[in-house]
């Protein structure tokens, strides 16, 4: 009798921890899936992902205040291209689609010398819609274009800032690859990493992708964690 009592225990124990465990597991998912950034795709009217559908990108970091943060822009987008799948190619053949502006006359230079803008490849359209944004507080402006089925086009980072402007920075390079943060940790790699994932497998649609997270959660938990 106690050896069948201790046996119900251990199966009601065993089926409580993996309730426990998958409830978890699925409220991380459902968490990820919240920091996805959602529009809608022109060509369907559903709602899609914003997501990076290029195999590869460049970027630049340049002005009179780059060097403090280039050591974290490197750091924060070889993080982003490990977890995402979309390497980094650097070259001057290579058109870029990340661009950080630190200096200390960057708002200045916005407002009376659009052609250092033009001439890294900045379009008008692009530098007056991030004029619009000054203000005479400014010191960080963080602006990403899309096309009309939310695929990443460009993203530009402006700071006047003495130091490396962490937060600001940061959700910019996120945004960049689809995900709403102002922090590099874990879940905003998971997240990156299943929103490519899951994009590269054809799903970027909210109802489909949302119900279909959990095929690519063990898939990124085990790259993120395997050795660089």
């Amino acid at each position: 009798m106690k050896a069948t009592s201790l046996l119900l225990f251990s199966a009601f124990a065993s089926i409580l921890f993996c309730g426990r465990f998958s409830t978890a597991s699925l409220a991380e998912e459902n968490r990820v899936v919240d920091e996805l950034i959602w529009g809608q795709a022109k060509s369907t009217g559903r709602m899609v992902a914003l997501s990076r559908d290029d195999e590869a990108f460049n970027f630049f970091d340049i002005g009179n205040l780059s060097q403090s943060s280039q050591p974290l822009v490197h750091e924060a987008l070889n993080k982003l291209s490990s977890a995402s799948g979309v390497r980094i190619e650097r070259g001057p053949d290579k058109s870029w689609s990340i661009g950080i502006f630190h200096d200390a006359n960057v708002f200045a230079r916005l407002k009376n010398d659009k052609q250092a803008f033009r001439v890294v490849g900045v379009p008008d359209e692009l530098i007056g819609a991030l004029e619009q944004r000054l203000a005479d507080d400014t010191k960080c402006i963080t602006m990403t274009r899309s096309d009309s089925e939310e695929n990443v086009l460009l993203t530009v980072i402006l700071s006047s800032q003495q130091t490396n402007f962490d937060e600001c920075l940061v959700s910019g390079l996120l945004y960049s690859f689809g995900i709403a943060a102002n922090e590099i940790n874990t879940k905003t790699l998971l997240g990156a990493c299943i929103l490519h994932e899951a994009r590269r497998a054809g799903l970027r649609d909210r109802e489909y992708l949302s119900a279909e997270t959990s095929k690519f959660n063990e898939k990124c938990l085990a790259k993120l964690e395997s050795p660089k």
